[in-house]
């Protein structure tokens, strides 16, 4: 049985602390939702007029918040 899964985050750069995380199974410890009626990425085209080309841009309308503080633990280590 697995308890533990390894997540390396080369963004978080402390040598010695490391995270953890509930099973989102077991406890809703963090939520998003999407603006309504803007489900996934929202794209929109243009074609150049000067330089041969298109321009995309892409965006995504949600957002994301910790709903249970129980569900992850942070320690600072040795």
């Amino acid at each position: 049985m697995k308890l533990l899964e390894i997540v390396v985050e080369p963004r978080l750069v402390s040598a010695t602390a490391y995270y953890l995380g509930a099973d989102p199974a077991s406890v809703d410890g963090l939520e998003y939702a999407y603006l309504e009626g803007e489900q996934g990425v929202q794209t929109e085209m243009k074609a150049g007029f000067e330089v041969d080309g298109v321009s995309i841009k892409a965006r995504v309308d949600f957002g994301a918040g910790f709903v249970d503080y129980r569900a992850f633990q942070r320690n600072p280590g040795a």
